[in-house]
């Protein structure tokens, strides 16, 4: 197994490991694992948490499918990732970090990356299953998750948790005022 790894070249041309001033904003649904590592340091330096955060294991679909694409996918796990740390916890998404080091498509350093996500899920307070697709790989998450009596989360992919599914009014729905009734 060789590894492919090179510093990150984050968005605005600076080395990963350059020092900056204040970590920039990840915009929901966008960016790279670099930059979400950025602005949850931003989040623990601004809010002093970091003992306190739950670390919770963001669970998505990677691979294409029928109805979305590999990319759709990531920015989905971004997004997941964005939404956790909105609410002040330390999400950790295997996903989004192992391809960029290993080959998906080698069945060795997949099952590598594998394991690896696995052994972060075992130290997590909370897996987060996002979106209501569930592929291979996620249900095996779940089924270890479960195991290990790790609480399970089941949110939709804008983020909506699953006890809200039914109570939420889509701004094109009938009866929607915009005021979050």
């Amino acid at each position: 197994m060789t590894s492919r790894y090179a510093a990150p070249i984050l968005r605005d041309g600076r080395n990963f490991f350059t020092p900056c001033r204040a970590a920039p904003r990840l915009p929901r649904g966008a960016g790279r694992w670099p930059d979400m590592l950025l602005h949850m340091a931003a989040h623990i330096r601004k809010t002093g948490r970091t003992d306190g955060m739950k670390r919770v294991y963001i669970c998505s679909r990677f691979h294409a499918d029928e109805n979305h694409t590999k990319e759709e996918n990531i920015h989905r796990a971004f997004f997941a990732c964005a939404v956790a740390l909105e609410k002040g916890y330390a999400p950790f998404a295997p996903h989004l970090i192992y391809p960029n080091c290993l080959d998906d498509d080698d069945p060795q350093e997949r099952s590598v990356g594998l394991a690896a996500g696995n052994a972060w899920l075992s130290a997590c307070d909370e897996l987060w299953q996002w979106g209501a697709t569930v592929s291979e790989g996620m249900a095996a998450e779940i089924r270890l998750a479960q195991e290990l009596n790790i609480p399970v989360r089941i949110y939709n992919s804008i983020g909506i948790p699953k006890e809200k599914w039914n109570g939420v009014k889509l701004a094109d729905e009938v009866g929607h005022t915009g005021n979050g009734d």
